[in-house]
């Protein structure tokens, strides 16, 4: 398993171990470090356990049904979520986007493909989470409110700024 203080944790959901165990190999060879969940009960207690930049959900869990599990996931974090599933239904991929979920990939996935869908769905998240940003001389943060001129001079900002 990958380690490392800025690897990017992973929580896999899904009930078939040999998919689960196949999806954890492939992401620690990309540098991820995993973590595996099988039903929905665990994936609770992993998400308390760990801190998760993302989520790669299987829908078809034994022990709660995957869109509600989803919900609580939404109430719980912000880390992005990747619905991974045999399912192809536009209900379901559309309900699984209303409620949340940041991708939805219909299995068998191309590995390559899930991966950069990862990728991407971590970067956005990120980019999402940053709260002071710099252009050349300027720089801007967020959550004061505040703008740093090229001489250095601070403009504060109002909301609607």
């Amino acid at each position: 398993m990958a380690q490392g203080a800025n690897a990017n944790r992973v929580l896999v959901i899904e009930d078939d171990l040999f998919v689960q165990g196949l999806m954890s190999s492939l992401l620690e060879t990309e540098g991820f470090v995993t973590a595996r969940a099988g039903t929905a009960k665990q994936a609770l207690a992993e998400l308390e356990r760990v801190s998760i930049s993302a989520i790669l959900l299987d829908l078809g869990l034994p022990d709660e049904e995957g869109l509600a599990l989803l919900r609580k996931l939404r109430r719980r974090t912000t880390a992005p979520v990747i619905v991974v599933t045999s399912s192809d239904g536009i209900d379901e991929r559309l309900a699984a986007l209303e409620m949340g979920a940041d991708d939805f990939v219909v299995k068998p996935v191309e590995p390559r493909e899930l991966i950069l869908r990862l990728k991407h769905a971590i970067r956005v998240s990120d980019q999402a989470d940053r709260t002071r940003f710099e252009a050349a001389v300027w720089s801007l943060d967020l959550a004061s409110r505040v703008l740093h001129n090229p001489e250095g001079s601070r403009v504060e900002l109002r909301r609607a700024e």
